[in-house]
């Protein structure tokens, strides 16, 4: 079975390297396969119509994908940077960027261009290990590699690479030893599905920079093969099979590997009829299909219990959800009555649900509107309310005025941490009225997380972990996160490849590598924005953008 195995590898290197369509030494194989059919105008002086990459090109100018030079050129021969080919990826995968610059790796500072697009990016293109400072490091002015690329497409297409047959890679590639050996099932995988594919002298180059031309061509085998279902369902292990057909179903995968920065050791390619798969401590799973929570920070909360509390936009329902995947609805936020001040009330809508640990209760900050019989609302109260066995309670109100109130923590003496429309930062004070302090002005962080211990209120933020002493601010860690979450008076951080527990001291402790102790288990990537909730020190509850769903990450 081996040597049919090693036969049938052969047969189909020698057909996909006699499939050609070349103006160059370079057999571009399966990837010239289903070339764009439509006619395009000659847009670069460069790239005449019977340029090898011509309508790849003109396809991915006509989606907004890649443009040319004020010069009128293309230079199709140039190599492309991970920087660029960040940009070339974020555009073309729709994957958008912050507006707001933050520093996620070493050597990407927030003043460049392509700071966005990296930092978006970054859950599906690799990068390497952790800087002296605590940054991962990026390289952006270096080449874009064809390894790296077979990680970006594989990634974004959300393909398994787990039990990846490896033994293609030898029977196929000469060099095959140039691909680094964390990222081999990704290239094996893009093989697989038909993304990529080698040269006509036998190898694969793993090491070689991509053109411009090249990166076209690539992405349109991208947007032809795999699926844009955004929902997530459970999935056994896909075995590999022995004929490298491409095939238009979904698989899952895990995000992009972290490659050390030093030349790889040999890896012997699995050569067992059965794939072997390394055992992984975690998996991840769906709690909640298709549920639109517009911004996290502000519809997501956690009760006593470990429930996590949100708000889906799409249903008009506040509902809650725990570690089994078990939900119960507990307000709908249409089809009710509520009168204040002879005002009857029939609609509410949330800017922000928030959990009162001290007090025991579901806060809700919004607007309440009166509806006419055409469905418009012609009477708004703005309000916080209290939320109890689908009874809303008013606490607040005011007609006609915007709150523009957000809530961070409830204090144990009864007074919140609160930001609103005409404080000049976060304050410590009652919700309304009384006496106010402004503890600090409220500088761009992509996340807040507060908590009070021992006398003192801690900050998490994508910046590092905080201490207020009621006196001033001072910086415990700098390690900056993507995401942040709190558990038993404990802060945890997420930097795309590790989540780690932050003491009140600043010690750090790694919980889970994301990317080598975790199996996908339900198609996509893992992609944590802003905050997670943990039911204990390992179940993480988070809810991926990505995918429409809530999901987690639990011990197998």
């Amino acid at each position: 079975m081996k040597m049919n195995k090693i036969v049938i590898s052969l047969i189909l290197v020698l057909t996909m390297f006699t499939t050609l369509i070349t103006s160059a030494a370079v057999d571009y194989g399966i990837e010239l396969k289903n070339a764009p059919t439509k006619s395009y105008n000659q847009t670069f002086t460069d790239v005449p119509k019977t340029h090898w990459a011509f309508s790849y090109i003109g396809e991915m100018v006509e989606r907004g994908v890649l443009s040319g030079y004020p010069d009128g050129k293309f230079r199709p021969d140039n190599t492309v940077t991970r920087a660029e080919f960040s940009k070339i990826m974020v555009s073309a995968a729709d994957l958008g960027i912050s507006t707001n610059p933050y520093r996620l790796f070493a050597d990407v500072p927030i003043t460049e261009w392509y700071n966005p697009y990296v930092n978006a990016a970054c859950p599906y293109f690799t990068a390497y290990d952790v800087s002296d400072d605590g940054y991962l490091k990026f390289k952006p002015d270096a080449d874009a590699l064809r390894e790296d690329i077979a990680v970006a497409l594989v990634s974004l297409k959300a393909y398994d690479i787990n039990g990846a047959d490896l033994s293609i890679l030898k029977a196929m590639f000469t060099d095959y030893e140039s691909i680094s050996s964390k990222i081999q099932p990704y290239v094996a995988t893009a093989i697989d599905r038909g993304l990529m594919s080698g040269y006509d002298d036998g190898t694969f180059r793993g090491q070689a920079s991509i053109t411009r031309a090249e990166a076209a061509t690539l992405l349109w085998r991208a947007y032809q093969y795999g699926s844009d279902d955004k929902v997530v369902e459970p999935a056994t292990t896909v075995k590999p099979t022995a004929t490298p057909e491409p095939t238009k179903t979904p698989k899952p995968t895990a995000k992009a590997t972290v490659v050390e920065d030093t030349e790889d050791e040999d890896v012997e390619p699995v050569e067992s009829e059965e794939p072997v798969e390394s055992a992984k401590p975690y998996i991840t799973s769906t709690l909640v299909k298709n549920v639109d929570i517009e911004d996290v920070q502000s519809y997501m909360t956690q009760d006593e219990d470990g429930n996590v509390i949100y708000y889906n936009k799409e249903e008009k329902k506040i509902s809650s959800v725990n570690s089994a995947g078990e939900t119960s609805e507990i307000f709908n936020c249409e089809g009710f009555e509520c009168v204040y001040e002879d005002i009857t009330y029939t609609r509410l809508i949330p800017t922000q649900v928030f959990y009162d640990d001290v007090a025991d209760r579901l806060l809700v900050v919004g607007t309440l509107a009166q509806v006419d019989d055409g469905l418009n609302d012609v009477e708004l109260l703005s309000m916080v309310t209290e939320i109890n066995k689908k009874t809303l309670k008013i606490i607040y109100g005011y007609q006609h005025i915007a709150l523009g109130l957000t809530i961070y923590d409830a204090l144990s003496d009864g007074t919140f941490l609160t930001i609103h429309i005409s404080s000049n930062g976060i304050c410590i004070g009652e919700l309304f009225g009384g006496t106010e302090t402004t503890i600090r002005n409220r500088d761009y962080v992509n996340f807040d997380i507060y908590n009070e211990l021992d006398g003192n209120i801690y900050e998490l933020c994508s910046e590092g972990l905080n201490k207020y002493d009621f006196s001033e601010f001072t910086t415990v860690e700098n390690m900056r996160s993507i995401a942040g979450g709190l558990y038993d008076n404990t802060f945890y951080g997420w930097n795309g490849k590790m989540l780690y527990s932050i003491s009140d001291t600043g010690r750090l402790k790694e919980i889970i590598n994301t990317d080598e102790d975790v199996k996908i288990g339900d198609l996509k990537p893992i992609s944590i924005k802003y905050i997670f909730f943990l039911t204990d020190d390992t179940d993480v509850i988070f809810y991926d953008n990505n995918a429409s769903a809530i999901r987690l990450i639990s011990k197998q």
